[in-house]
């Protein structure tokens, strides 16, 4: 836990957030979110100052290690395939065209099926590979957060000043003593499927279609609307457990499909054919707890992939690595491309790697606002800890440069609560 929050100034609720207050009113974007919190907010946190003691240390990462994977498939019933696999780099020769982006994102709604326990699949996975793989088991009670790489990335664009006119809420759990569960709100999943309808209409970019042109499906993975990977790591002091979608692989050995490099992965033919018999079947393989009352299915498939083997890839004239980079560092994702482009002409590729120089020098310049983040996630532990026992928790961002917390007025969970026992430190 965090020994030092200098530069931050939290106090307590200074005036009444309502319906009479225009510049509160709109929380974090959608007045339905006001119908679930508890009015007023628990604390007004602002903007962190720079920490006063000059000689801080820099933010590094340690320890990385993978705990588990798995695909969200495009089926009627909740599905996700374990451990999976991304999809697989082609490495085309440039130049080539890729057609601009129409319609919803092909993966609008897979987090917005497990409605409000979207962190669920994250712990199914992890322990089915303990399971199948015979991996260590995480010692769960001494994890300080449980979040997505996206909640991360929310946060320092708050310290960046970044986000003076985006609104989010992100929804708190303890679990345990110390252990806190960071997930997206329910309602923005809900919604997406909303906000992304179907259209003919061009989306602002090529990124979606340039992946589709230049990775494929592992075999029998074909219906997968993304990868999603778990790993676990030390960010000065912290112990983070963090789940991100992944872009594709790198396989290791050119021009082979089946194998994610460790000798052991099935061929071809046979993955493709066990995996969609299994899919077909679609027989309830992991039993869902009680309190997941829609049904739910673990398919084993799929292999699992070496960290050196991860990619992230980007298409824009210029990469602007400030924005960029936070989403390589939160997810220590070790391989970068940038696809430059002219409309649907794309010519050229740049290969950056988690250690190069520039990369190393990004991130020195980041130092101050990855300061000022991991001071901030010490001091938010303390709060959930002190308010958190027994109660929901919400942390919103309307838009003002304050993050505000609330408690919440429902008991909805982020994991089930049969899953939170893992943090308990009693035997």
């Amino acid at each position: 836990m965090s020994s030092s929050h200098r530069g931050f100034r939290s106090r307590g609720f200074a005036r009444r957030i309502g319906r009479g207050h225009s510049g509160e009113r709109r929380l974090d974007g959608n007045a339905d979110s006001e119908q679930i919190l508890e009015l007023p907010a628990i604390q007004i946190i602002d903007l962190p100052r720079d920490g006063a003691n000059t000689k801080e240390e820099d933010i590094y990462v340690s320890d990385v290690k993978s705990l588990g994977s798995y695909n969200r498939m495009d089926e009627w019933t909740l599905t996700i395939v374990v451990p999976g696999h991304p999809r697989i780099w082609l490495d085309r020769s440039m130049p080539y065209n890729v057609p601009p982006d129409v319609g919803p994102p092909s993966h609008g709604n897979a987090r917005c099926k497990f409605e409000h326990f979207v962190m669920f699949p994250l712990f199914v996975a992890v322990d089915r590979l303990v399971q199948d793989e015979g991996r260590d088991p995480v010692d769960w009670p001494s994890v300080d957060f449980v979040t997505d790489r996206n909640n991360l990335r929310k946060l320092l664009r708050w310290i960046l000043g970044k986000d003076d006119h985006k609104t989010f809420r992100i929804d708190l759990q303890l679990a345990g003593d110390r252990t806190v569960i960071m997930a997206i709100w329910a309602g923005d999943q809900h919604r997406r499927p909303i906000l992304y309808q179907r259209t003919q209409q061009r989306r602002n970019g090529y990124g979606f279609n340039f992946e589709k042109e230049s990775t494929k499906s592992y075999p029998g993975l074909e219906r997968s609307l993304e990868y999603d990977r778990v790993i676990q790591y030390n960010m000065s002091g912290l112990n983070l457990v963090v789940r991100f979608e992944v872009d594709g692989c790198i396989l290791p050995t050119e021009g082979n499909s089946g194998s994610s490099g460790s000798g052991e992965g099935p061929s071809v033919l046979s993955a493709e054919s066990e995996l969609s018999e299994q899919l077909s079947s679609m027989h309830l393989s992991t039993p869902a707890p009680p309190s997941l009352t829609r049904s739910f299915n673990v398919v084993g498939g799929g292999a699992s992939v070496p960290e050196s083997c991860i990619l992230e890839v980007t298409t824009a004239k210029n990469v602007h690595w400030e924005e960029q980079y936070p989403q390589i560092f939160f997810s220590q994702t070790p391989h970068h491309i940038s696809a430059q482009h002219v409309e649907s002409y794309f010519y050229a590729m740049d290969r950056t790697h988690i250690s190069s120089p520039k990369l190393q020098a990004v991130n020195k310049k980041l130092q101050p606002e990855l300061k000022k983040l991991r001071r901030f996630l010490g001091h938010l532990q303390e709060l959930v800890i002190l308010h958190g026992k027994g109660q929901r928790l919400s942390l919103v961002y309307g838009g003002d440069k304050k993050m505000r917390l609330f408690r919440m007025k429902n008991d909805v969970c982020c994991v089930p609560e049969e899953f939170l026992t893992r943090f308990s430190t009693t035997t």
